[in-house]
C-alpha cells in the first residue's frame, strides 16, 4: 500500500514531496518564473492513495498506464467536490501502427485548486465489459489552503 503526501503552493512554484511512494515524479517552474509547470505524480502500479494538498490555483497530474486498445480504462469512481476542485480527465491511446491492439497508452487526471476545503476522488480502472468491477481504486485526498 502506498501513500504520497503533496503540498503545491503558487507562490513559491514548488512541489515538496513526503511519505512512501510508488514512485512520483515532479516537475516545477524555474525560480522567478510567473506560472508554475504542473507537477506529475507518475504511478508505477501500486498507488492505492494519494493525499494533495494546493493552493489556490495550483494544479497536480496524476499519469497513469491505461490500455484502451484493450477495453481497459481510467474513469473517476467518485468526482472531487466541483467547487473546491476543478478536474480534467484526458487519454492518450498507445503508439501503436493501425489494427494493433494493446501497448500502454496513459491517461492523466489534472486538479487545480479553487477555493479552501478539503474533497476526496476515486479513480478506478475498469475491464472490457459492461457493468464491469473496477479492478483497482485509487483514493486521492486534496485539500486546498489559501
Amino acid at each position: 500500500m502506498s501513500r504520497t503526501v503533496l503540498a503545491a503552493s503558487t507562490l513559491a512554484a514548488a512541489l515538496a514531496l513526503t511519505g512512501v511512494t510508488a514512485g512520483a515524479a515532479a516537475a516545477a517552474a524555474p525560480a522567478g518564473s510567473v506560472q508554475a509547470a504542473t507537477p506529475i505524480i507518475v504511478d508505477h502500479g501500486d498507488l492505492t492513495r494519494v493525499h494533495v494538498v494546493l493552493g489556490i490555483a495550483s494544479s497536480i497530474a496524476l499519469r497513469f498506464d491505461e490500455c484502451a486498445s484493450c477495453g481497459y480504462h481510467w474513469a473517476f469512481l467518485k468526482k472531487p467536490s466541483k467547487t473546491l476542485i476543478s478536474k480534467t480527465s484526458r487519454s492518450r491511446p498507445a503508439n501503436n501502427p493501425p489494427g494493433v491492439v494493446g501497448g500502454s497508452g496513459k491517461h492523466v487526471f489534472t486538479f487545480t485548486g479553487l477555493q479552501e476545503g478539503a474533497t476526496t476522488a476515486k479513480v478506478a480502472y475498469y475491464p472490457p465489459g459492461k457493468d464491469a468491477d473496477p479492478v483497482r481504486v485509487v483514493t486521492i485526498r486534496l485539500k486546498v489552503n489559501d
